[in-house]
């Protein structure tokens, strides 16, 4: 077993030699195709015996083997201590260094000995300094790939010359055409279908060239994209009407055509070329509220936007081309987007998000034409959601001794942080007294605080009646300071007496038990009373259980 690490360095020069060997092999293909070529040349001027189907046949067997050629050589997996024979050949100072480590198995625990340890490193520098598997064969696979290429335009070359033999003459040269442009030879009616024209980008065009009850044998199709050179496509003649056809693919932009055939030609016909506008890529910006703390951030080619809400949004979109008109529409709102008459740029800026929608985007040019798949885009707005409070011990009202310490567990949560967190309580004739836990308290974090509340020193008395909750201010999604306050809570000091034993009936109709019940009803009384004015002062606000703090 090859050592992990050699074979990592050996892979590069596995890959190279594979590519060189691909190369060779593809350049023999086509210089055997260029071969075959040549021949059908020679019988076709010395014969005249031209064939569509043999040129077919040979290109469709040369692109057979090219495939061929190309799997085998990638699955080729050569020896690696040939590989390391022919390293050492480029690099004669590893004095057989690269074959010995190539060669080192591990022991029955898949280890290495100290001395095997030491072969291999001595390998692996040295391929670190000499950086071999960088330049094996590399002038070799050069020569291979140039060698390729030559050979396969001198076969493209010989097939040009045999499927336009009336464009050729001596040697092989092409001539201008006898007739002149724009004429037709009256010898033949000829009508070109569809003449001048218009395409949209990457479709193609279908030439039809119809004759009368003459007609020739042999009819091209010369396409002239200004630039470039001319092409030549043969037309193929459909059935026993007189009729020639052929298509022109992958149209990307404007050209003249003209059909010519050994008596003369067609007028000259143009091709304009079009394309609907549509979105190449589209980058935002979010500008977060101040309150939240977050840096501005910025999303590259997106369509999904998640923000917190009044978060400001500005999106520039790349388009393929200048619109006139750019808008991102949904059922219930419309963003106009600002447009450049020059640049193929639509962009909106500062816009305020406040709810989720959905968005198509809609593109209109200077010619009137939109895009045909119209872009969608979402925008996620995440409420600034109001502080979370809550009592981890007690859990709802309570019953205490005048003598007790009160201990409350207290948790806090806010999205964006909290500036207070604060406990309140208020025994019945006094005054509320609010007790600050925390200022400033950090984002995304779940606060706990511990609280304690002596009844000992408020003097509490029996069948006195103590609420209590919690209450926290943050920014709300305005900017504005507003304040949570959690539900209500009640804490009864009962009598002393009543933890320790039930007070038997002396007779005289039970009027303990009735002063015991009266007390009962009227502190739950209370409590129902207390209640529900908490739960108006708590509707009052925006409904949510928050409260603007300049209202109060």
């Amino acid at each position: 077993m090859t050592p992990p690490a050699l074979s990592q360095l050996v892979q590069p020069v596995i890959i190279r030699y594979r590519a060189c060997q691909m190369w060779r092999g593809l350049a023999l293909c086509w210089a055997l195709t260029s071969i075959g070529v040549f021949a059908l040349i020679g019988a076709q001027q010395s014969v005249g015996w031209q064939p569509l189907w043999a040129l077919q046949s040979l290109l469709a067997l040369a692109a057979v083997s090219s495939l061929v050629v190309w799997y085998s050589c990638r699955r080729f997996a050569p020896d690696l201590q040939w590989i390391a024979r022919q390293i050492e050949d480029e690099h004669p100072e590893l004095n057989s260094l690269l074959m010995a480590a190539v060669e080192q198995q591990p022991n029955e625990a898949g280890q290495y000995t100290y001395l095997q340890q030491r072969v291999i490193r001595e390998a692996i520098e040295h391929a670190a300094r000499s950086r071999w598997a960088e330049k094996f064969s590399k002038s070799q696979t050069r020569f291979a790939k140039t060698v390729h290429w030559c050979v396969l335009a001198l076969a493209l070359g010989l097939v040009v010359v045999y499927v336009t033999p009336t464009m050729a003459g001596p040697g092989g040269v092409a001539q201008k055409p006898a007739a002149v442009p724009g004429e037709v030879t009256p010898k033949y009616e000829l009508s070109v279908d569809p003449g001048d024209t218009e395409l949209e980008r990457g479709s193609s065009l279908v030439v039809m060239a119809r004759f009368g009850e003459r007609h020739p044998s042999d009819v091209n199709l010369v396409v002239n994209p200004g630039t470039d050179a001319a092409r030549i496509i043969p037309m193929v003649k459909s059935m026993n009407d007189p009729v020639f056809g052929t298509t022109v693919t992958g149209v990307d932009k404007p050209f003249t055509y003209r059909v010519m055939f050994p008596d003369g030609q067609s007028d000259e016909f143009k091709v304009d070329v079009y394309e609907h506008p549509s979105l190449q890529r589209s980058n935002a910006e979010i500008d977060f509220p101040a309150y939240t703390g977050l840096d501005d951030q910025k999303i590259e080619n997106t369509k999904r936007i998640t923000a917190v809400e009044e978060s400001k949004i500005s999106l520039e979109l790349e388009l393929n081309k200048p619109v006139e008109h750019a808008a991102l529409v949904s059922p219930t709102e419309t963003i106009e987007l600002t447009t450049s008459g020059e640049k193929a740029i639509a962009s909106v800026s500062d816009y305020v998000l406040r709810q989720k929608n959905q968005y198509k985007l809609v593109l209109r040019d200077t010619d009137g034409r939109t895009n045909k798949v119209p872009s969608r885009f979402v925008f996620v707005a995440l409420p600034n959601r109001p502080p979370e409070l809550k009592f981890l011990f007690p859990k709802g009202d309570q019953r205490v001794s005048a003598l007790e310490e009160m201990q409350f567990e207290i948790q806090a949560y806010d999205d964006f942080g909290l500036s207070k967190v604060g406990f309140s309580y208020r025994l019945a004739g006094q005054e509320s007294v609010d007790i600050v836990l925390a200022t400033n308290a950090p984002a995304r974090k779940k606060l706990k605080f511990n609280q304690m509340l002596a009844l000992e020193e408020l003097e509490a008395k029996p069948d006195n009646l103590i609420t209590y909750y919690l209450w926290a201010e943050d920014t709300g999604p305005d900017g504005s300071p507003r304040r949570r306050e959690s539900d209500i809570f009640f804490a009864e000091v009962r009598p002393f007496d009543e933890s320790y034993s039930e007070r038997e009936n002396q007779g005289g109709g039970g009027k303990p038990g009735q002063e015991q019940n009266e007390s009962a009803k009227l502190a739950e009384l209370l409590k129902e009373i207390t209640f529900a004015g908490w739960k108006l002062r708590r509707q009052a606000y925006d409904g949510k259980g928050t409260k603007d703090i300049k209202s109060q």
